[in-house]
């Protein structure tokens, strides 16, 4: 199977507003580990996106660049003051080449415990088999 990952830039900066002082606050973006696992029927991505929710993930398939994107909400640290912070918000976003051996019909995700599963079943065309062998009499 070909597949391949696009390394988009880990971080996002903030974005001056052309002809105002302001500027628009954009969310850390994360490149999720993923773990790409090869079976019989198909292709396993298993993607770790902790805190993010089935409500806050969208996958797209475009020609062969299959993308996952998940955000975290904010969370609210309210009636206290905060000395650190390890943990913030922001979006996971990863790309991935697939190729045409996939069955893009059939094609099923979903999110158990912060790991985005996306199964790639194989088309029937590269799927391995078993051949019968025939005795001569």
């Amino acid at each position: 199977m070909n597949m391949t990952t696009d390394n988009t830039a880990l971080e996002r900066q903030s974005t001056a507003v052309e002809g105002d002082a302001r500027t628009i606050p954009q969310k850390p973006l994360f490149q999720p580990a993923t773990d790409v696992i090869e079976q019989n029927e198909a292709i396993v991505l298993q993607a770790d996106m902790p805190g993010v929710s089935e409500q806050q993930v969208e996958i797209h398939l475009d020609d062969d660049v299959l993308t996952i994107r998940g955000e975290t909400p904010d969370i609210a640290m309210e009636g206290f003051d905060q000395l650190y912070r390890e943990f913030t918000s922001g979006v996971y976003e990863r790309t991935f080449t697939i190729s045409t051996d996939i069955d893009r019909e059939r094609i099923t995700a979903r999110i158990k415990n912060g790991v985005l599963t996306v199964t790639l079943p194989k088309a029937e065309q590269v799927k391995p088999r078993k051949i019968a062998i025939q005795v001569d009499n």
